[in-house]
């Protein structure tokens, strides 16, 4: 696809410092955390949100909009065409990088699929989909191939080797240790971008994704959530393009009011930050359960 000068919505919006390319772009999905979407940025990524959730603050530039998969299995009132319109507008309002197709399955045929692409392809520079009931060498070149990477919404039945011919790759959702397992483990280095959520699940348990000489790993960072949460994409930039990321270099955005856990994982026992009212059991707690996530 051709490149396009995108103007943003807002003249004070926040941009990434554009003169540094990365090989792999690293996508955080917000739902309008001002406090994690703050810290993921300052770790070098790229902001994104599902299409008819909330918007991240209105100061970022959202480069990735992902289609409203999740409305459309939960909700009677949503099919395909009825969100796919909604969603178009969304990503016309916001014109990102990134725009995603509905997948090609059981209920989208591909060339279904390619017409809602070529509907979205004047206002994002690129498109992507997940082809489940078609061979991913299939899809044409202007389009990104996707990889589920939850379980949950895989019914893909390619395995590895089928989409090892693909131009370019993007990788849906998941953990970092998976993103790991495929590009490292596996061989993708057509992989050139990913997107997930994950990170501010486990910096509520007070970890950060590190890479050691054992492999990926989650372990335990100071600076409270926000803080591992900054510190894995952090160590995802440097993991995957082979840097840290040159946050350094990107416009100042305010940190999460952590000033009394700078150098301790909580403030106290019972919540995850001074001004959360959530009860939390805290790190001591969990350090005494048995349970592990690698």
């Amino acid at each position: 696809m051709g490149s396009k000068t995108i103007q943003p919505i807002q003249s004070e919006k926040l941009e990434a410092d554009i003169t540094f390319k990365n090989k792999r772009d690293i996508i955080w999905m917000a739902n309008g955390s001002v406090s994690a979407t703050h810290s993921a940025y300052r770790g070098g990524a790229i902001i994104g949100f599902e299409g008819l959730n909330t918007r991240p603050p209105s100061k970022f530039n959202v480069q990735f909009v992902d289609f409203p998969f999740k409305k459309v299995q939960r909700y009677k009132k949503y099919d395909t065409e009825s969100a796919f319109q909604k969603y178009l507008e969304i990503v016309k309002q916001e014109r990102p990088k990134y725009a995603v197709v509905p997948d090609i399955d059981k209920n989208v045929t591909s060339e279904q699929a390619y017409e809602y692409a070529y509907e979205l392809e004047p206002y994002c520079d690129e498109l992507i989909v997940a082809p489940k009931t078609v061979h991913p060498s299939t899809v044409p070149d202007f389009i990104r191939v996707g990889i589920p990477c939850q379980k949950k919404f895989s019914e893909a039945p390619w395995g590895i080797d089928d989409y090892r011919d693909c131009e370019e790759l993007h990788l849906f959702g998941g953990s970092p240790h998976k993103h790991y397992e495929l590009i490292h483990d596996e061989g993708l280095e057509n992989v050139r971008s990913m997107d997930t959520s994950v990170p501010l699940s486990s910096a509520r348990w007070g970890d950060a994704w590190v890479v050691t000489d054992d492999g990926p790993r989650w372990q335990a960072e100071e600076g409270g959530v926000y803080g591992c949460v900054e510190a894995t994409f952090i160590n995802m930039h440097t993991e995957f393009n082979g840097h840290i990321s040159d946050s350094y270099k990107r416009p100042w955005v305010e940190k999460p009011d952590y000033e009394k856990y700078k150098t301790c994982g909580y403030p106290d026992e019972t919540v995850l930050h001074p001004k959360d009212s959530k009860p939390f059991a805290g790190r001591e707690y969990y350090e005494k359960m048995t349970y592990t996530r690698y």
